[in-house]
């Protein structure tokens, strides 16, 4: 496997922990990075999904928090 396919993979699975709820401290340890920052930095995009995704859910449900 080349760089670039583990690379796509790691970020797939990252993004695939978010998806599902994991919290993001225990993705960072997952994933071995330094520090959460680094977490945060780097998969930043796959939480504001996450969060777009759940402001529409709460629109369609007539529920806004």
């Amino acid at each position: 496997i080349c760089m670039k396919e583990t690379a796509i993979a790691r970020h797939m699975y990252a993004a695939r922990c978010f998806e599902s709820g994991m919290d993001m401290k225990t993705a960072s340890g997952i994933l071995g990075h330094g520090g959460i920052q680094v977490t945060i930095d780097v998969y930043s995009h796959a939480m504001k999904s996450k969060k777009q995704a759940g402001i529409q859910l709460s629109d369609e449900n007539g529920k806004i928090s």
